[in-house]
């Protein structure tokens, strides 16, 4: 089942709201546990590359749906969604999600206030984004902002 990654980061993401830990580490710790996961995931599939989950991860992190997805790469959603889960360790819709947040992030370090962020990565309001960032990030976006404004902050890559 490809649902390991999101198994891991859900129990990452419990340990780091219990210890209280600072918005930016789970952050890090969150872009740490993907990119190590995504390497040992590809290094075990010493097969060739499938071209249709690489073609949906990029759509996915621009911030393209998955049915639009699925649509263009001619597949269904329920085919890319096991295809995804196998290959990236995350349903296509979480990875849509953690990738919507970075670039909201990335929009919050350029100065942009939290409503413009909002429209302009594809939530719905400033409220969606508010419950997005804390359920995927343990902070609302206001935290977010404070903490990538302190010296101690990292910076996030897109």
């Amino acid at each position: 089942d490809g649902r390991w990654l999101e198994e891991e980061l859900v129990g990452w993401l419990q340990h780091a709201t219990e210890r209280r830990s600072p918005p930016h580490e789970i952050l890090r710790g969150a872009g740490g546990a993907i990119e190590g996961a995504l390497k040992r995931r590809l290094a075990a599939h010493g097969g060739a590359v499938d071209l249709r989950v690489r073609e949906a991860s990029s759509l996915l992190a621009t911030g393209r749906g998955v049915r639009e997805a699925a649509t263009r790469l001619e597949i269904s959603e329920r085919q890319l969604g096991r295809r995804f889960a196998e290959r990236v360790g995350v349903n296509p819709k979480t990875f849509a999600r953690v990738r919507r947040l970075q670039r909201a992030v990335a929009s919050l370090q350029l100065g942009a206030s939290p409503s413009e962020t909002a429209l302009t990565v594809g939530y719905a309001d400033q409220a969606h984004f508010t419950r997005e960032a804390s359920a995927l990030a343990g902070a609302t976006p206001s935290a977010l902002l404070r903490e990538l404004s302190s010296d101690r902050a990292i910076p996030v890559r897109l």
